[in-house]
C-alpha cells in the first residue's frame, strides 16, 4: 500500500490541476446533494439551526471548505492557462479528425473505384463534421439538463 502511496505518475502540472478542479467540483456537488438530504429529511429549517456537532452543521461546513478550495484551485488552473492549453488540444483533436475522415474517404474512393469526385469527398468530410458537432451539442444540452434535474432535487 504504501509503495502505491508513492508511485509516480506521468502526468503535467495542468492535468493535476484540472484533475483536481473536476475532483472537487465532484466532491462538492455530492456535499451539495448530502445538504439536500438533511434538508429533506430534517425540514427546511434545520440548515438554519448549524450548531456545532449536528450533522447539517458538519456537512455546511465541508462543503463551505471544498467550495473555497474549489475556487482556488481553479483560479490556479486560470492563471496558468488551461483553459488555452484545452482549446489547443481540442483544436488538434478537430483538425486530426477531419484530416483522417478526409484521407480515409479519398482512400476508399481510390481503392473501391467509388464515383465521388472531390467536391463531393469533401461534402462527405463536411456532414461528419457536422454530425460531430451536433452529437457535442446533444451531449452538452444532456448535460446541462442533468444539472438542471440534480439542482430541482436539491432545491
Amino acid at each position: 500500500m504504501a509503495h502505491q502511496y508513492a508511485m509516480k505518475l506521468n502526468v503535467t502540472p495542468w492535468q493535476a490541476l484540472l484533475d483536481e478542479v473536476r475532483s472537487l467540483a465532484g466532491q462538492v456537488a455530492f456535499l451539495d446533494q448530502k445538504i439536500g438530504e438533511v434538508a429533506r429529511v430534517a425540514g427546511d429549517d434545520s440548515l438554519l439551526s448549524l450548531a456545532e456537532g449536528t450533522g447539517a452543521a458538519r456537512w455546511v461546513e465541508m462543503r463551505r471548505d471544498r467550495g473555497e478550495l474549489l475556487a482556488r484551485v481553479s483560479k490556479m488552473a486560470i492563471d496558468s492557462g488551461v483553459a488555452e492549453r484545452l482549446v489547443a488540444q481540442v483544436e488538434l483533436q478537430g483538425e486530426l479528425l477531419y484530416r483522417a475522415a478526409q484521407e480515409g474517404i479519398a482512400a476508399a474512393v481510390r481503392d473501391l473505384s467509388l464515383p465521388l469526385t472531390e467536391d463531393q469527398q469533401l461534402e462527405v468530410v463536411a456532414s461528419i463534421a457536422r454530425q460531430v458537432v451536433r452529437l457535442e451539442e446533444e451531449q452538452e444540452r444532456q448535460a446541462i439538463e442533468g444539472l438542471k434535474t440534480l439542482d430541482g432535487e436539491l432545491g
